[in-house]
């Protein structure tokens, strides 16, 4: 709705971050003719690219340069989280070798290879219990969920998947790209302003795809907890923000009051619309637009 229909599109409004003559990495993973585009743009504009591929760093007329601890996929480490592992890996390297002659330390490989084993990514691929194996990942269109299903198939089939999804996502593709290894879905809705209604969200599901309806998160959570049983898989995706209440359910660390800077603008604007609805006047008092006042009642 903002970015574009297609990745090129999206492509081009992102690229405009780069500046000539400064570092731009990219994944290798990205779709061959996004990748193409982007190495087109980089050589007009004069942008210093990186391509982080599997085993090194790629750069146009330059030797490839391995990295000083390639990250590798595992039973815990999704292929998203190695994509971004190599960039972080690849951009902290460049940015030791360009620091003033005297200050520059190669990255000891103990250190990066203790970073790489002790990240922990909330919401992306989080174990967060291992009776029933609950795992946590907020992919929340197509791509996403088709790296979730490669992610989640070598652990096993006949996966229990509670789905929220936001109003402006692409809900059927999501629950398509997840169905081969669904042994039910139950469909829910987190409480974010965006969130779709757990019975608008049945009805974008696939024809062929059965699916249970549990409005309220806590609700759903706690039934996909029981029907799976002990030695069940369950995995909650479709939203970060419903993925944020189930980490709260599951007493992972969370910021009880934590919201975000668009969660705000979207509290002003429901209050916005709370005014219209009452007849009553709103303006905005504040250059940010972060303050409104509502006339209407005794007193604004």
């Amino acid at each position: 709705a903002v970015l574009g229909d297609d990745r090129v599109t999206i492509a081009d409004e992102k690229l405009p971050v780069a500046r000539r003559g400064r570092p731009l990495f990219t994944t290798s993973a990205q779709q061959p003719e996004v990748l193409d585009h982007i190495q087109r743009h980089a050589h007009t504009h004069g942008i210093d690219l990186f391509v982080c591929a599997p085993e090194v760093v790629e750069q146009h007329g330059a030797p490839p340069v391995p990295y000083v601890v390639t990250p590798r996929p595992g039973p815990r480490r999704p292929c998203t989280w190695v994509d971004n592992a190599r960039l972080a890996v690849a951009a902290a390297t460049h940015l030791q070798q360009g620091l003033p002659e005297g200050l520059q330390v190669a990255l000891p490989v103990a250190t990066v290879t203790r970073v790489l084993d002790e990240h922990c990514w909330p919401g992306r691929f989080e174990l967060a219990r291992e009776q029933p194996r609950v795992i946590l990942d907020g992919a929340h269109n197509p791509a996403a969920a088709a790296a979730l299903h490669d992610d989640l198939q070598p652990l096993g089939a006949s996966w229990t998947f509670v789905v929220g999804v936001n109003e402006d996502h692409e809900a059927t593709e999501v629950i398509r790209c997840l169905a081969p290894l669904a042994q039910r879905f139950i469909l829910t809705s987190s409480e974010h302003p965006k969130a779709l209604a757990a019975e608008d969200l049945a009805l974008r599901a696939p024809a062929d795809v059965a699916v249970n309806v549990e409005p309220g998160w806590r609700t759903a959570l706690q039934r996909a907890l029981q029907e799976a049983g002990s030695d069940g898989r369950i995995c909650v995706t479709g939203s970060l923000h419903l993925v944020a209440r189930a980490r709260e359910l599951f007493a992972l660390p969370h910021e009880v009051e934590g919201i975000s800077e668009d969660v705000s603008y979207e509290s002003i604007q429901c209050l916005q619309q709370a005014c219209v609805r009452l007849g009553w006047k709103s303006e905005d008092v504040s250059g940010d637009g972060n303050v409104v006042r509502g006339t209407g009642g005794r007193r604004p």
